[in-house]
């Protein structure tokens, strides 16, 4: 199909803008969400604090308060799979006040946080395990129901009001960028044909899978902001409240963000619409003799293809190639061929990744078992190969490096990463059979924020962003080692909240076993109905066998709970 594609030089122009350096006295913040199954109750923790202490430290200096002056630019929230869903909430959350959930918040208040209501109250196995979703004919899509997602997408764009914003003379939060960014992961089922040209009437075509969709959000208070020319970018949606000309409803970011949830096979692919024009402005970065980076756009080449100028894909969990897009988010700040200041003395910009599940390596098998073993070590090791980069994450590690920076669940007897979590267990998956364990992460997220805050997300004292501080400033919010805090705690946000106990015996395999035997029973059921022509013996003979069959099915499962809950010491 011929269509007009871009000059280079307009390619460049979009994806390699080069921003201008932060405003003396900023700082610019690009959160990065990490996947997470049902451990996306600790990223909403962590998100639900980071707002409460910039509404907090805001506030201060708009009623002239003593509170240090300098400024900070949250810009941008990448996510995959959860994560995705994280960011989503963040931006439609933003234009308006909501208050934050602590141990002690009651549940009139706890109903009201978009952040808890959808990761606590709403991600629940009743209505994953629900079986309207097979029933009456309709075709088996998923081992799980994704009605508990749908009705979380319709809460949050259609339901969910706000109150007012945090100060009254407020058009939007003054900390974050407007459009707010928001970029999610997708692994794109359909895929994008490319072909490398070698010259000579050589080439090389292959298809790529991990997708990427980018977001302008409007996220002043109206929802009704002006754009400059630019805004949006050609490859990616401007999302208002009313869908205004040239823009799109929220529920077009919803779909997205539920498709980067979709845990494959788990729950359902997601169905989606784009501009064909949108892959346009894909490119790699190459070496080149002069040290400077040389861009190659990538050419889509949709010859032969049923296509027109809207490219319709289906699409399943971001977190299978791109569980971490670091880099998404480190060239929003820094563009395609920039680089941010590491040096804490002069750093002006951070990705900031909050990452629930840094799990351990685990090694597949050494032996040869049996296929349909062999097939599930196959796609495990496709899985983990696409889902981190290697220069990624040793930055995120390096001492000296101040502009990225990773937040990783801890609690106070010295549990890290997943042991951490109440959720971790099952791949992640237990968390949707207990609320205790949802509210237990939630507030284990707020409390890792508030220790982020204060003692790691931090410059040295004389990076030109404290010029303005006064001596008291310096006192009072001083970290050891020289350093300041980027964001101050002030406040209730300056309150540490406790942690809550351990939800041990919460939870019982026999309990998981009970909540997903229906289900299983009816995919039985449906399977069979697909594979066998229906005779009344036949008929009798599947329905005495199913929950045989169910229970066979489910014994593994109730198996790995068991382990995990001990594992977890939750049992």
């Amino acid at each position: 199909m011929a269509r007009t594609r871009p000059t280079l030089d307009e390619i460049r122009h979009v994806i390699d803008r080069v921003p201008e350096a932060p405003p003396e006295g900023t700082f610019e913040i690009a959160l990065v969400l990490g996947g997470t199954v049902s451990a996306g109750a600790y990223t909403a923790g962590f998100v639900d604090m980071l707002v409460e202490a910039l509404d907090a430290w805001y506030v201060a200096k708009a009623n002239d308060r003593d509170a240090p002056p300098h400024d900070v630019k949250l810009k941008v929230a990448t996510g995959a799979s959860g994560g995705a869903v994280c960011a989503s909430i963040l931006a439609r959350a933003l234009s308006v006040g909501f208050p934050p959930v602590r141990p002690t918040s009651d549940e009139a208040t706890r109903a009201t946080n978009p952040f808890y209501h959808i990761w606590v109250n709403m991600l629940d196995i009743k209505g994953m395990a629900d079986t309207g979703d097979i029933n009456d004919g309709k075709v088996l899509k998923s081992l799980l129901n994704g009605a508990a997602i749908d009705d979380g997408t319709k809460y949050i764009v259609e339901r969910f009001q706000g109150g007012p914003l945090p100060h009254p003379d407020w058009e939007g939060r003054p900390y974050v960028d407007n459009p707010f960014r928001v970029i999610v992961t997708l692994a794109n089922l359909r895929g994008v044909p490319y072909r490398i040209d070698f010259g000579d009437g050589n080439s090389q075509t292959y298809i790529s899978h991990a997708d990427y969709a980018r977001f302008a959000c409007d996220v002043s208070h109206t929802n009704r902001a002006s754009f400059p020319p630019g805004t949006p970018r050609p490859d990616e949606f401007l999302v208002q409240r009313e869908g205004r000309a040239g823009a799109v409803h929220w529920g077009t970011l919803g779909s997205y963000a539920r498709a980067s949830g979709a845990f494959p096979i788990g729950f359902p692919a997601r169905r989606l619409d784009r501009p064909l024009a949108h892959y346009d402005y894909r490119a790699m970065v190459l070496p080149s003799d002069t040290g400077t980076p040389l861009i190659a756009p990538l050419e889509p080449v949709w010859d032969g293809v049923e296509i027109d100028e809207t490219y319709h894909f289906l699409a399943i969990d971001g977190g299978t190639f791109n569980n971490e897009p670091i880099e998404l988010a480190r060239t929003e700040l820094a563009g395609l061929t920039g680089r941010n200041f590491r040096d804490k003395e002069k750093a002006n910009r951070a990705v900031v990744l909050v990452d629930p599940l840094p799990k351990p390596p685990s090694l597949g098998p050494s032996r040869f078992g049996n296929l349909i073993g062999l097939g599930g070590s196959t796609l495990s090791a496709l899985i983990d190969q696409g889902r981190y980069s290697t220069g990624d994450l040793t930055l995120m590690a390096h001492p000296d490096a101040f502009s990225r920076f990773m937040v990783v669940p801890r609690r106070r007897d010295r549990k890290k990463g997943e042991q951490a979590l109440a959720t971790a267990g099952l791949g992640a998956f237990i968390g949707f059979f207990e609320p205790a364990f949802r509210r237990h992460d939630y507030i284990l997220g707020r409390i890792n924020c508030q220790q982020f805050l204060r003692d790691e997300f931090v410059l040295d004292a004389t990076n030109p962003l404290f010029a303005g501080w006064s001596d008291l400033q310096r006192h009072q919010f001083a970290v050891p080692g020289g350093y300041l805090p980027i964001i101050p705690r002030l406040g209730d946000a300056a309150m540490n909240d406790d942690e809550l106990p351990w939800p041990k015996g919460r939870l019982t395999p026999e309990a998981v076993h009970g909540a997903l035997k229906g289900r299983v029973e009816a995919i039985v059921e449906k399977l069979a109905d697909n594979a066998l022509d229906y005779d009344l013996l036949t008929d009798r003979l599947i329905r005495a066998m199913k929950g045989w069959t169910a229970d066979q099915i489910l014994a593994p499962v109730t198996g790995k709970v068991r382990e995990d809950l001990r594992a977890w010491n939750l049992d």
